[in-house]
């Protein structure tokens, strides 16, 4: 009985840190180049498969557990800018930066601007990379003669100055993400950089609203059982007092 009433519990705990996610989700749908996240759990089969062979690490299965969080990639909409220090990936990648303490991290946030030293800078003021893995300096380059080729080549007039470096998702998929400690990554194919276009948010709000009814409803079907398995229970343990 005991047991019933822990595998309903991991599954409302499950279901508020789901319930987490789409709030993040919700809380990021206007913010420039944002990737949806979802809360993934093992699969029933898996579990049955575990728990019917289980080893020494094995826990007895009390119901759902949590594998972590995906990142589900898909291309925002392009919404155009005319701003030629904005730009937007069209297909996989990410623009890489570098923070002042040499931090590197990746972004699909392309709000670029220019910083009183002429190096290309992120929205957080983090400094873009080219794909020399050195920081892009401009300098006193007049913005509305600068010209970004798709495959991130940066013109100045008819004169390359430097070029993007936009590296692939499988090589942005750390556990530390944004961040990354993974050295230089490569540089992604198949992509196009988009000069005076901003990549909008992934998140659908009628998909996030549609999930976070099933959530709650999911979450009350939890309780449910917790209630009715005490009840149970309370009434088995009266029941055997009342024989005794």
């Amino acid at each position: 009985m005991l047991k019933g009433i822990y595998t309903a519990a991991s599954g409302m705990s499950y279901q508020i840190d789901a319930l987490n996610d789409v709030a993040g989700n919700l809380a990021n749908v206007s913010t420039t180049g944002y990737k949806r996240t979802q809360l993934v759990g093992e699969s029933f089969d898996n579990l049955v498969t575990q728990f019917a062979h289980p080893t020494a690490n094995d826990k007895v299965g009390l119901g759902v557990r949590e594998i972590g969080t995906a990142r589900i990639e898909s291309q925002g909409a392009l919404i155009r800018t005319d701003n030629p220090l904005h730009m937007a990936i069209s297909g996989d990648g990410y623009f890489q930066t570098q923070a002042a303490d040499g931090r590197v991290a990746v972004t699909r946030n392309g709000d670029f601007r220019l910083d009183t030293q002429g190096f290309l800078v992120a929205q957080s003021g983090e400094r873009v990379l080219g794909t020399n893995n050195q920081q892009i300096q401009l300098g006193v380059i007049a913005t509305q003669d600068m010209k970004i080729r798709q495959d991130g080549t940066i013109l100045a007039g008819n004169r390359p100055v430097g070029q993007l470096k936009v590296v692939g998702p499988d090589q942005a998929n750390g556990p530390s993400f944004p961040a990354s400690d993974i050295g230089a990554p490569q540089q992604a194919k198949g992509f196009s950089v988009e000069q005076g276009f901003l990549e909008n948010s992934n998140v659908s709000v009628i998909s996030e609203m549609v999930n976070m009814i099933t959530i709650n409803k999911a979450f009350s079907f939890g309780q449910k059982a917790i209630t009715t398995q005490d009840n149970l229970l309370n009434k088995t343990v009266n029941d055997l007092g009342r024989l005794q």
